[in-house]
Parts: C-alpha cells; structure tokens; sequence
C-alpha cells in the first residue's frame, strides 16, 4: 500500500512516498483543514481588524514604521501579506525609505539573502531595508513583567513609531499557540528575556499545549509585548499545506484568540479510538530543522497517550533541509537544552517506544543530541520500513498524521 506526504516546507515541497505490507491496517489521520483564501480576502481581513483602528489610520501622522516578520521555522506567507500591509502605511503618510522589516528571529540564527527571499519575496528585499533581529546587542530596556521578566526588546522596534508584528498560530507546547504577543517575546526580545520566559516551561512549572485564557508563559509574553507597544499584529491560521487558510487581524490579544477559535476548528482531527502499534508523524510544515520537528508530536496531546501501544514505534518525518537547526538558548549543552524525552508535555508519550526519525540530512549525532537514547535516524524510507516490519511481522495498525505539527485530536 503506497502514501505519500509533503515534506521540505520552504524548500520546493514535494511528496515522500511511503509504502506499507498490504497485511497492515493503515489510518490516514487527516485534520478538519481548508482552502486556501484568495489575496482579496487576506486585503479584507486587514482593513477589518479586530479592536483596533486600521493599519493608514494608525500610520497618519507618524515618521516611521516596523513590520516584525517570523523566520523559516513558522510558515507564515509573508510575501502575500507585506504588499498590502507596507500599501497601507504609505498610504497613511509614512514614507517609504522609513519602512523596515525586522526579522523577528528570537533566538534563532540570522537569515541569509536567499532565505529572505523566501520569506519576503524578491521585491520586498530588494526595495526594503531588512534587519535581521540579534537577541544579544541593541537592545532597549523596558523593565519588568509582573512575572518577574525582564523585557529587554530590539532597539530598531521599541524607537518605532508604528510597531506591527506577522506570524502564525500554530500548536505550542508553552504558549498554547504561536503568534499574537510572540512575535515580540521572543521574537524580538533580548536572551535575557526569552530565557526568563522559558524556563519555567521546561519543568512545566508554566504554560500548556492549547491553553492560551489560563496560560502563565503566553500571559507574560502579552504583557512584554504591551510595555514595549506593539500596535497592530497580522497572523495567518495554516492549510495543510502551509498556505494561507485565515488571516485575523488588530489587537495582538483579541484578534489572536479569534485566530485561535477558527485553528481549533481547521486543525481538528478525529480521535480514531484505536490503539496503534506505528505512529508516523510528519512535522510539516515545520520541517525545516531538527530543532523543530519535535512539535510534531503536539498532535498527541495530554490524555491521548494510549494512542500508541506501550511498545510501538513513533517515526518522526522531517525533511530538515537546513540540517539540525540551531538555537542560541536550546542547543546542545546551551542554558534550555533538554532531550525530547525531557519535555513535560510529551515524555509519556515517547517513554519506552522505539523511536525513529526519517530525514536524508542528519546525523545519528544530530538525533542523539536532540531524541532519547536509541532513536534510531534512518535517510530514507525503506530503511524505516525494514526496522518496522523486522519488528511488527505481519499485522501492525498504522496511524498517520500527515501534518502532525498544526493537527489537533478533539477532545475525549
């Protein structure tokens, strides 16, 4: 039996192909999804934000602007949003010399030429001035969130007149979901803030898959974005397929939840009320390192762990086209390194499975790094398929999460 799914978000996506004994019971675990809209519905959607004045509104009168956009890791099409937003700024009067892109990397590596042409499109670099955003120089002090977080913020962003921030709303295991606040910390915050931020996350002290009202990580994030005056935000809610399903605009905190309402309903997936003995993941599209495939495994959340069998394998797919990834706060031996089977929200998921990753650009030291001891990095899929069926014989129920990293299993 043959599948396939897209894999190598940013990087000309095509389709592995997967094929499975024809004795297997095979579950393609696919998520509620949608089309995606048209750029006259995305035109729409910013020029009707929520609880905010509109983009030319907030621009008159003000000399300058800066449009804070996410890296390669978050698939946010910001080539299809900043015409219209940089359209709407000019528009109100600011010039266009004074308009600049900050590349919202947290603590992320910078992006290179070819990278932000990607991301931005050719146009916007060539016409623009595009920073890329270093956590650890150039930097404004804003003081201190009621959570004891020092906000230390891009000194580019926090002298803007007009601050307004891209991204997407994605699955997270901290702050419930991406965008919103993020874009600011730890977008463009310094590493003292993200690390302050982080911590007490990786000993689930704070913040929670899905939980965005209760969440004390993504409540400290909006109250930094707040003290250092974000105006305007624009985030994408994802089709399978990485484009542009919903656009919510304004407020950084009201449009965000109603991004979160309609992600809750496109990232939907069924619980299939089965016990699988494979579970194939696929990260993308938030594929393109190693650092970030681990947010493939979102898809299971608290309460689900019994959806793999005590002993059964997990195969992580990843294209990892830029190799491991780095990040300045959680690589290897750095300050929020941990190993997957560290992390509080996932840990009895990945306890006692055998583990394999599928991508054609790592390392076994890359995985080891990153993945319980013994995870097991295959470059292809037969390979995977030879540990598989070596382990699983003749019969093996398969589920399938075709874009582990966005879906959602309702509720039981």
């Amino acid at each position: 039996m043959l599948y396939s799914m897209l894999w190598k978000a940013w990087y000309k996506p095509e389709r592995l192909k997967m094929n499975f004994p024809s004795s297997w019971e095979i579950s393609l675990l696919n998520m509620k999804d949608s089309l995606p809209i048209p750029r006259s519905e995305i035109l729409n959607k910013i020029n009707n934000p929520y609880e905010s004045k509109i983009l030319k509104d907030i621009a008159k009168g003000k000399k300058n602007a800066v449009i804070a956009v996410d890296d390669l890791t978050r698939p946010t099409k910001a080539s299809q949003i900043l015409p219209i937003v940089i359209k709407e700024l000019l528009a109100g009067g600011i010039k266009h010399e004074n308009i600049l892109i900050l590349i919202a990397l947290g603590a992320h590596p910078a992006m290179h030429r070819i990278d932000l042409i990607r991301k931005l499109g050719k146009y916007i670099v060539n016409n623009f001035t595009v920073y890329n955003h270093s956590p650890f120089h150039n930097l404004v002090s804003f003081g201190k969130t009621s959570y004891n977080t020092p906000v230390y913020i891009n000194k580019f962003f926090a002298e803007s007149d007009v601050k307004i921030g891209i991204g997407s709303i994605l699955p997270h295991p901290t702050a419930g979901f991406g965008g919103g606040g993020k874009i600011v910390l730890p977008g463009v915050a310094g590493v003292e803030s993200i690390l302050k931020n982080h911590t007490p996350t990786i000993s689930g002290e704070s913040g929670g898959l899905f939980e965005v009202e209760n969440n004390d990580n993504r409540l400290d994030i909006e109250e930094a974005a707040r003290m250092a005056k974000l105006d305007f935000t624009i985030n994408q809610v994802c089709s399978g397929n990485g484009e542009i399903a919903g656009i919510f605009a304004g407020d950084f905190v009201s449009a965000h939840r109603e991004g979160v309402k309609f992600a809750l309903k496109i990232y939907a997936t069924m619980d299939p009320k089965k016990i699988f003995d494979i579970l194939v993941v696929n990260a993308f599209p938030m594929d393109t390192n190693l650092i970030q495939i681990g947010k493939g495994l979102n898809v299971i959340r608290p309460g689900f762990e019994d959806l793999i069998h005590p002993n059964g394998s997990i195969v992580f797919i990843g294209a990892c086209p830029e190799g491991r990834g780095y990040h300045y706060l959680c690589d290897y031996q750095l300050p929020l390194w941990h190993t997957l089977d560290k992390n509080t929200h996932i840990n009895r998921v990945v306890e006692k499975r055998d583990l394999f990753v599928l991508s054609p650009n790592l390392r076994q030291k890359d995985v080891d790094d990153f993945f319980p001891i013994g995870t097991r990095l295959c470059k292809n899929w037969n390979k995977v398929n030879n540990y598989l069926e070596n382990k699983h014989l003749k019969k093996a129920k398969v589920g399938i999460f075709p874009y582990g990293s966005l879906q959602i299993l309702e509720s039981r």
